[in-house]
């Protein structure tokens, strides 16, 4: 992942969080709709595990 696309899923980690973690590796259709879960009981938790895979899958390349 560039330093580019990185900001990207990070604003859209801010705005859409289940949207962020779409075709990051090893994310599946089933921590997809935990994403959707987390982000409609509240949007903090949401975010939190967005960004919990968005920079596992950064600090693992």
């Amino acid at each position: 992942m560039s330093p580019a696309e990185l900001i990207i899923r990070v604003l859209l980690a801010v705005l859409l969080p289940p949207l962020s973690v779409i075709g990051l590796k090893g994310v599946g259709l089933g921590t997809i709709i935990l994403m959707i879960i987390l982000t409609c009981f509240a949007w903090v938790p949401g975010q939190i595990a967005a960004f919990f895979l968005l920079f596992r899958d950064y600090n693992s390349k």
